[in-house]
């Protein structure tokens, strides 16, 4: 195995306990595609790997994990790492949630999960489809409440199956409601939502920080390769203020933007098979952007999610009808 030439630097809790690596991989690829890209990216230093199995891919994620960890044939112990994996939509009713973590564990070859989101706050009807849909096209819903899932949840922390539980996807006013639930036990340790300099999410970045409830960003690139993308669709790497300030830094494009999220005080979980850009998109703890690098990238902000659910929308529990714009200036925070 290559040596490991960079780590991560873990966030923390406020009462000082580690929480997720900074920077993470995200999984959102093809079966074939991930196996050697986790490989790659472990041996690289990577630790932090987001995973769901909504990606249909955790079986392969698992026999990299089991050949690389002391879980199978590898040397790395197991709790160097920090697994995330999920409850999508169709598995969110309390009787469906412990099939769906059991699914996970088995695919990934794992004892435990070191965190556990609920993926989104809305339901879908249950089925062996991840987007179940009407005759119109949008999602068969179903009218489960994200709270029962939750107090459903905690019972996986008791057994030993899950460390912590999370949410994703959570707005405001949802997560409010869940941190307000009379005797909840366990409260979300973080949402994971997307944030990049075109989604600058600064209201509920902010208050999620308020709360002691640690983001993790997913798409910090803003998504450039989503099967959706349209020709002439903007294209954050290739601003020209993304590269002048990575041209004064001596840096890539992708590093600065990665580099601007954690200043902001959230993990990012970008993606990448190329193994100079996992290399890369990793070592972004030895260089900060100024101010006014902050305020210029902030700037780019279009308020255009890349992910936006638009098949349940009707859903009560939809979860991006509330605006979103810059409050506080994107300045930086860490």
């Amino acid at each position: 195995m290559a040596a490991a030439k960079y780590r991560s630097p873990r966030m923390r809790f406020l009462n000082g306990h580690d929480f997720c690596h900074y920077v993470g991989l995200g999984t959102v690829q093809n079966p074939d595609e991930i196996g050697p890209a986790l490989r790659e990216a472990i041996d690289i230093g990577y630790r932090h790997i987001d995973c769901a199995a909504l990606h249909k891919n955790e079986k392969e994620i698992g026999d990299v994990l089991r050949e690389k960890t002391t879980i199978g044939t590898g040397t790395i112990d197991r709790d160097d790492f920090f697994i995330t994996s999920k409850i999508w939509g169709t598995n969110l009713h309390p009787d469906k949630t412990k099939e769906s973590l059991d699914n996970t564990l088995a695919d990934l070859g794992l004892e435990y999960l070191d965190l556990l989101l609920i993926q989104v706050p809305f339901g879908l009807k249950e089925s062996d489809e991840h987007f179940p849909k009407e005759e119109d096209g949008t999602f068969c819903l179903s009218d489960v409440d994200y709270v029962d899932t939750w107090k459903k949840l905690e019972s996986f922390v008791d057994e030993g199956s899950v460390r912590y539980i999370g949410v994703s996807n959570f707005n405001c006013e949802q997560l409010q409601r869940l941190l307000d639930t009379p005797g909840l036990r366990y409260r979300p340790v973080c949402n994971q939502v997307e944030v990049s300099p075109y989604y600058v999410n600064e209201k509920l970045i902010q208050y999620c920080q308020r709360r002691d409830t640690p983001v993790v960003a997913y798409a910090p690139l803003g998504a450039p390769a989503r099967p959706w993308v349209q020709k002439g669709d903007p294209v954050l790497l290739e601003e020209d203020i993304v590269k002048q300030i990575g041209k004064m830094h001596q840096r890539t494009p992708a590093q600065v933007v990665l580099r601007w999220g954690v200043q902001r005080g959230y993990a990012v979980i970008p993606k990448s098979s190329n193994p100079k850009r996992l290399a890369d998109n990793l070592h972004i703890f030895d260089f900060s952007l100024t101010a006014k690098n902050m305020e210029d990238i902030a700037a780019l902000n279009k308020s255009q999610k890349a992910y936006g659910f638009e098949g349940a929308r009707k859903s009560k529990n939809y979860p991006f009808n509330e605006p979103t714009h810059i409050e506080e200036g994107g300045a930086a925070i860490m």
